[in-house]
C-alpha cells in the first residue's frame, strides 16, 4: 500500500497552494499519485459540511464539536474506499483530513483534559468507527491568523458559499486565533503524528517555494525519497 501525506493548517495558510507543489515534485519524482481535498463541495457527503460552513445550523458554537465533526467526517467516510484504492497505486495526498476536525472543532472546547479527550473521540470516529486511511504524516502550516484572514480576503469566488466572502470558520477571527493555537496543541501533544511548518520566519511571509522546501525535508524521509 502507498502512504498517506496530509497538509493542515488554518483557512487562508497556503494548503491548497503546497499540495500543488507537492504533487508535481512526486510526480517528477516518479510517483504515481492521487489528490484530495476535504470536505469535497459538490459532493453528497459534503452537503452538510456545506451548510454549516454557511450558517445554516446555527453559530459553531452552537453546533458543537462532535455534531459539527460528524459532518466533515461523513465525507471523508465516503470517499474512504476511493483513498484506499489510490493507496494501492501509489502516494495520496490530502488537504485537510482529521486533523482539520481536531483544531476547528476543538477549538471550541475551552477545556484542557476535555479538549484531549475529544481529540481521542475524534480519532475513533474516523479511523475506527469509519475505517478511513490513517495518514504517514501530517505537515501543519502556521501562519498568523491575522496574516490567514487577509488571505482568505483574496480568495476568489467560491461557490459552495452562494455569495458570501467568508465561511463561518472564516468570518471569526476568534475561531482562527483557537484553532491556530489548537494546532500548535497538536504538535506538542503528538510530534510523530503533526509536524510544524513555519510559514513566517522575521515577520517576512516565506514564498510557497520556501514553504514547499519545507514540506519536502518532512515528507521525502517517509517516502523513501
Amino acid at each position: 500500500m502507498g502512504k498517506i501525506i496530509t497538509i493542515e493548517g488554518i483557512d487562508g495558510a497556503g494548503k491548497g497552494t503546497q499540495l500543488e507543489l507537492l504533487v508535481a515534485r512526486l510526480k517528477k519524482a516518479g510517483q504515481q499519485v492521487t489528490s484530495f481535498d476535504f470536505p469535497r463541495y459538490g459532493e453528497p457527503s459534503a452537503r452538510d459540511a456545506e451548510l454549516y460552513l454557511k450558517g445554516a445550523y446555527g453559530s459553531a458554537e452552537e453546533v458543537g464539536p462532535q455534531l459539527g465533526s460528524f459532518f466533515f467526517a461523513c465525507d471523508r467516510k465516503a470517499a474512504a474506499q476511493e483513498i484506499r484504492e489510490a493507496m494501492e497505486r501509489g502516494v495520496v495526498v490530502c488537504n485537510r483530513y482529521v486533523g482539520s476536525n481536531s483544531a476547528h472543532q476543538g477549538g471550541k472546547i475551552h477545556n484542557g483534559e476535555a479538549r484531549y479527550a475529544f481529540f481521542q473521540w475524534n480519532d475513533r470516529l474516523e479511523y475506527k468507527v469509519n475505517g478511513i486511511p490513517i495518514p504517514d504524516v501530517n505537515p501543519v502550516l502556521f501562519i498568523p491568523p491575522e496574516a490567514s484572514r487577509a488571505l482568505v480576503l483574496e480568495k476568489s469566488k467560491r461557490e459552495y458559499l452562494a455569495g458570501q466572502k467568508l465561511d463561518l470558520h472564516e468570518a471569526d477571527i476568534y475561531h482562527l486565533r483557537k484553532t491556530y493555537d489548537v494546532y500548535r496543541e497538536l504538535v506538542e501533544l503528538f510530534p510523530k503524528k503533526y509536524v510544524a511548518v513555519e510559514c513566517f520566519e522575521d515577520d517576512r511571509h516565506l514564498s510557497p517555494a520556501e514553504i514547499h522546501e519545507k514540506i519536502w525535508t518532512i515528507v521525502a524521509p517517509v517516502l523513501g525519497l
